[in-house]
């Protein structure tokens, strides 16, 4: 490394990377419960995803039982965590949802209008989600700067 960097350099880095492999240790001592919960929440935020599915299922009058989801569902996420690198998993999100439903015995044309229902989804939150940065910012406009002193 020295050779690479030279000798200041090398020792900032030695530096850097000791502090991060201290303040790694110290999560890993106090926060373990800070991990687990963390997995649980993700756990618990994707159990969403598949009441969704459950739910447009139904509503589509196709069947929902519950070894269907799973099936979908899980073939579904697995394929997108697989292809994670894709922006904004265009085409791998449709074609795991369709796959997934092709392995339940379904029709892929409800993975595909399930995905399509998910993008108008997340379209709707992405608005909802800059509207309200828009009033944020405009009542920072809005609001009167009081100086503070002495």
């Amino acid at each position: 490394m020295t050779r690479l960097l030279g000798p200041e350099r090398a020792a900032k880095v030695r530096e850097i990377s000791e502090d991060i492999d201290q303040r790694m240790e110290e999560l890993h001592r106090d926060g373990a419960t800070s991990v687990a919960e963390s997995v649980l929440l993700q756990f618990a935020a994707r159990s969403i995803g598949a009441i969704q599915l459950w739910m447009f299922l139904a509503w589509m009058g196709a069947p929902s039982d519950l070894a269907t989801v799973l099936i979908t569902f899980l073939v579904a996420r697995g394929i997108e965590a697989v292809a994670f690198f894709v922006p904004a998993s265009l085409g791998v999100q449709e074609g795991g949802f369709m796959l997934g439903l092709k392995l339940a015995g379904l029709e892929p044309a409800l993975g595909l209008s399930f995905s399509l229902a998910l993008r108008v989804e997340q379209i709707v939150w992405a608005a909802i989600g800059f509207a309200a940065y828009a009033g944020v910012l405009a009542n920072r406009r809005e609001a009167p700067r009081t100086e503070t002193g002495p």
